[in-house]
């Protein structure tokens, strides 16, 4: 029986620095019987990583849950939507032809106003020379005045009407235009084209009641998205408080269209391998050798014993052979697998045959091979060679099985055949090796212990076991996509192949969106100090899977904020104004651009570094006209000291401040003292006199030395004068490289 397809629809969305996870919701109604034994899930994209899936079961209203018992993977052609359909040529002809009317509808009317607009009473005329002025026509004059009046009276609402319709047909054009021009992989699938489908198995509950319906949530991962964090910081006149909106660039290449839904933006990785920490053991006492660590195992013995039932009961019983006088039976310590002839030894046939002695020959004594002593015990007290037929695989030669450590990467079912006997018994000799095949050997095990699984052998999910009438049986296989799909699949091996050739195409799309470049001034999400955050956006949002990067709006946050103004009057005039606000999230600000607006008004374009939850943020907003200043300085030299050996250059500075805004102003000036280099102790340097005082101004990139500022308070529409002298000190007959005046 066919499993119903439920209709889904995708609710939420998290895009991480690369990929997104999605999560599509259907509701699943039971039926008299209670719910069906699986369900199907169609047009799911090709980037669809398989081993993402994630499946929840939700009961709405009393009752519980059925169990998923089974999650599979195929390709489907999904239903057509109605929603997704593409306009056709006679839907853009009538949408054309409807513009047309409306607006050649409007130009009329817009004519027709015209007319009657310019309707106005005549003058008296002229009369004749030496007769008396005309009689003016008063009571049609207001006549044709009211008539005027009423008829535009009755022209305006169809006005109105006449543009409305020109309007909505104006739209309704350009959406269908919209939807033919732009090649979004929303659209509906053709015939050939097949997307991905998910099966889901159902187990019912018998131990409580079920419920009526059902909520399934389906989250799976797909690559090709990324984002980048921008902002735009809206303050008042004052620059005392504002809002500061979190916006991001989001594209997505993920083969479906993101209509209305929830984002979430993460830095984190979505996928990533973490090796598990090794604990190891401390001991007291003499120090012993780790263990080997061993990657694999071998494939279990017997197993063909699985299928003895079944081929007796299938396979065709053959004719009793004549009987005959048996041979003479040899008695002698025949072995084979390591145990003894008496014991019972099977070849492939599975009978009990005449094995001949094996011939061996060692050197020493204690070169005979392990596991070559005796038989080894089994379950019920049957040995290996009674309880194995004779096609089961040899023992691994003890020069290979020394070096099994070396095989940790390899899986196990790779090594099928490796160590596996091409027959049942035989002899079994073994000699001294020479030099060079001891070599020989040796390079042999150097090479095995070299192997590397690829990740193909690491896809467990991928593995399966062939019915009993396969020759393969009893040997997991691993299956490639194209037959795990076409398990589930009602589809022809061609509309398979394309499937996954049109995957390919898509992922080489996606991969390319995530290998770009970020626009200028913008960076590509990242963590913060080996932490990662994720921002929810507060509305929901729609998003084409066009490869180009869209801006989405994520929230808006009130933000306290307070002017500083600077000023360097050493090298220029002008005063900086500068915004200080606190980061108002609970996650950092990632860097990015800004765009500030002041009153409404755009100002400039900034960035914003990394800042920490709650954190300072500064940001310039160009200088301010409102606030002036003016630096005047005075230079005198004179001889000091008792022989007049120095001379003291003196400098005062003079900065006069106005303040011609509206609030008082808090502004910093900046000023420099010199400072002398290693090995100019014969130079000093002393501040005379500051008025106010100041205080060190430090700075680290670039380093400055010898940094000083003021900061004051200026009333509104008030003045400030500040000055500062120092003194240089140098000897009689030297001079400062430039000249002793230090303020130009």
């Amino acid at each position: 029986m066919q499993a119903p397809t439920l209709s889904s629809r995708i609710t939420d969305v998290t895009v991480f620095r690369r990929g997104a996870l999605i999560t599509r919701t259907a509701t699943l109604v039971g039926g008299p019987d209670g719910f069906p034994a699986s369900v199907r899930l169609e047009g799911l994209p090709l980037l669809l990583d398989d081993e993402s899936l994630q499946l929840e079961l939700h009961s709405e209203g009393e009752g519980t849950a059925p169990l998923a018992g089974d999650l599979r993977v195929t390709l489907a052609i999904p239903e057509p939507d109605a929603q997704l359909r593409a306009p056709t040529n006679e839907e853009l002809e009538a949408a054309a032809l409807e513009r047309s009317l409306a607006v050649q509808a409007q130009a009329d009317l817009e004519l027709l106003e015209a007319c009657v607009s310019g309707l106005s009473p005549a003058g008296r005329g002229i009369p004749a020379k030496g007769q008396p002025p005309l009689v003016s026509p008063t009571e049609a004059r207001l006549g044709l005045l009211a008539w005027r009046r009423a008829r535009l009276e009755q022209l305006a609402p169809r006005l109105k009407e006449a543009a409305e319709r020109t309007r909505v047909a104006r739209e309704r054009l350009e959406t269908l235009q919209e939807r033919e021009r732009r090649a979004s992989q929303a659209r509906n699938p053709r015939t050939f084209e097949a997307r991905k489908a998910v099966v889901v198995g159902l187990l019912s509950t018998a131990a409580t009641p079920t419920a009526a319906q059902v909520e399934l949530r389906l989250r799976y991962f797909v690559p090709g998205a990324r984002w980048a964090p921008s902002y735009v910081l809206r303050l008042d006149p004052l620059l005392g408080g504002g809002t500061l909106e979190l916006r991001a660039l989001v594209g997505q290449a993920t083969g479906e269209r993101w209509s209305d839904v929830a984002i979430t933006l993460s830095t984190a990785h979505p996928q990533q391998w973490t090796e598990l920490p090794e604990l190891h053991s401390l001991r007291i006492g003499r120090r012993q050798p780790p263990p080997p660590k061993t990657g694999w195992r071998p494939p279990p013995s017997g197993t063909e014993l699985l299928y003895a039932d079944y081929d007796r009961v299938r396979a065709p019983e053959p004719p009793a052979p004549p009987v005959e006088a048996a041979p003479p039976v040899r008695t002698s310590a025949t072995m084979v697998f390591g145990a003894p002839a008496d014991a019972g030894s099977y070849t492939r046939a599975g009978m009990l045959a005449d094995v001949p002695e094996p011939a061996l020959e060692y050197d020493e004594a204690d070169d005979a091979p392990e596991g070559y002593g005796g038989a080894m015990p089994q379950p019920g007290g049957m040995s290996q060679a009674a309880a194995m037929p004779a096609s089961a695989p040899m023992m691994m030669p003890a020069s290979l099985r020394s070096k099994s450590a070396g095989l940790g990467s390899m899986i196990g079912g790779a090594l099928d055949g490796l160590f596996s006997s091409g027959g049942g018994g035989g002899e079994v000799s073994k000699r001294r090796s020479a030099p060079a095949e001891r070599e020989r050997e040796e390079a042999e095990e150097s090479s095995l212990g070299t192997l590397m699984a690829d990740r193909g052998q690491l896809e467990y999910g991928s593995l399966w076991l062939p019915p009993p009438d396969d020759p393969r049986r009893g040997a997991l296989q691993r299956a490639d996509r194209a037959q795990r799909y076409g398990r589930l699949a009602s589809l022809a091996p061609e509309q398979i192949a394309t499937a996954l050739a049109r995957g390919e195409a898509a992922l080489t799309q996606a991969r390319a969106l995530e290998q770009r470049g970020a626009p200028g001034g913008h960076h590509w999400a990242e963590g913060s100090e080996g932490f990662d955050y994720a921002y929810e956006a507060q509305s929901h949002v729609s998003l084409e899977s066009d490869g180009d990067l869209h801006g989405l709006p994520l929230r808006a946050c009130d933000v306290e904020a307070s002017p500083r103004y600077i000023s360097v009057p050493r090298e220029t005039q002008d005063v900086f104004r500068v915004v200080v606000l606190r980061n108002p999230l609970d996650a950092p600000l990632l860097p990015g651009p800004v765009d500030v607006y002041v009153g409404g008004r755009f100002a400039l374009a900034s960035a914003i570094e990394v800042t920490p939850p709650r954190g300072r943020v500064e940001l310039g907003l160009g200088v301010e006209q409102a606030i002036k200043i003016a630096r005047n300085t005075t230079f005198e030299e004179e001889s000091a000291g008792l022989l007049k050996r120095h001379r003291d250059l003196e400098h005062q500075v003079r900065v006069e401040v106005r303040n011609n805004l509206e609030r008082p102003a808090t502004i910093e000036v900046r000023e420099r003292l010199p400072v002398t280099r290693e090995g100019e102790s014969d130079i000093e340097i002393s501040e005379r006199s500051v008025e106010p005082a100041w205080d060190e101004h430090e700075q680290h990139d670039p380093p400055l030395a010898g940094g000083r500022a003021w900061k004051v308070e200026v009333p509104a529409g008030g003045e400030r004068t500040l000055r500062a002298a120092y003194s240089i000190r140098i000897p009689q007959n030297h001079e400062i490289v430039g000249g002793n005046r230090r303020e130009g």
